[in-house]
C-alpha cells in the first residue's frame, strides 16, 4: 500500500522534521529540505511498471565463429535475481559491428538467448525466442548477410523483449549464435580482416547487454 504526504513550506523558510510514532526506542527522523514544496512516497510494494533493478554487461573485444551449431558469444550473459516471482524482465541486446564474411549477402546466422534458473540448466524455453514448432530453431532473429565484402561490417544491430522467468531464484541470460554456413564465419565488434588501418571500416565497436526487473 502506497501512502503520499506533501508538506508545503512556511514563508519563513527552514528544513521539515517527521518522527515516526513512538511505538519503541528505535525512533526515526526524516529531514526533508528547505524548498517550497516537498513530495514524499513511502511503500512496502513497487508500484506496477516501476524498474525494480538494472544490471549491464559490456563487451568491447572481437569475437570470431565459423561454428553451424549454437555456440556461446564470449562475456555476453547476465544474471539478474527478481524480487518477486510475478515481476518481468525486460532484456536488451545492442551488437556493434556484427555480420558475415561473404560477397554476395546470401549467408547469415542465428542468435538467440538461452535461460538458465538457479542453475537447473539453460534453455531456449523463454519469451525472448520464438515459440516452438516442429524442428525449428527458437530464436531472437534471424541475421541476414550484412557484410558485402571482408571488412565492410555494419553495426547498430539490436533486439529486445520481455521476459517472465517466474521466480525469486537467480536467472542467468547468455546470448548464442549459429553460423549459416562454416565458410562464412560470423564476426563481432569488427571486420573479418582485422585490419589495423584507420578507416572507418577498421574500427572497434562494442555490444552489450541490459536486464531490467519490471514491478507487475
Amino acid at each position: 500500500m502506497t501512502a503520499k504526504i506533501k508538506l508545503n513550506a512556511a514563508s519563513g523558510g527552514g528544513s521539515f522534521s517527521l518522527q515516526a510514532p513512538s511505538s519503541s526506542s528505535n525512533n526515526r527522523v526524516m529531514t526533508l529540505p528547505d524548498t517550497t514544496d516537498g513530495t514524499i512516497l513511502t511503500t512496502t510494494n513497487p508500484k506496477v511498471g516501476n524498474i525494480i533493478q538494472v544490471k549491464h554487461v559490456y563487451k568491447g573485444n572481437r569475437f570470431v565463429t565459423t561454428s553451424t551449431s549454437y555456440t556461446d558469444i564470449t562475456d555476453l550473459s547476465i544474471s539478474i535475481t527478481p524480487s518477486s516471482s510475478s515481476n518481468k524482465i525486460i532484456f536488451i541486446c545492442h551488437m556493434g559491428q556484427a555480420g558475415t564474411r561473404q560477397s554476395n549477402l546470401d549467408y547469415g546466422q542465428g542468435i538467440r538467448v538461452l535461460r538458465d534458473i538457479g542453475g537447473a540448466g539453460f534453455s531456449d524455453d523463454n519469451k525472448l525466442n520464438g515459440a516452438s514448432d516442429g524442428a525449428r530453431d527458437r530464436i531472437s532473429f534471424k541475421g541476414l548477410g550484412w557484410a558485402y565484402n571482408d571488412d565492410h561490417m555494419p553495426g547498430g544491430v539490436g533486439f529486445s523483449g520481455v521476459d517472465d522467468p517466474n521466480t525469486t531464484s537467480a536467472v542467468t541470460y547468455k546470448v548464442q549464435v549459429s553460423a549459416q554456413n562454416s565458410s562464412h564465419p560470423f564476426v563481432l565488434n569488427g571486420t573479418y580482416n582485422d585490419s589495423n588501418g584507420g578507416g572507418t571500416y577498421n574500427g572497434r565497436s562494442f555490444t552489450s547487454i541490459i536486464a531490467m526487473e519490471v514491478a507487475e
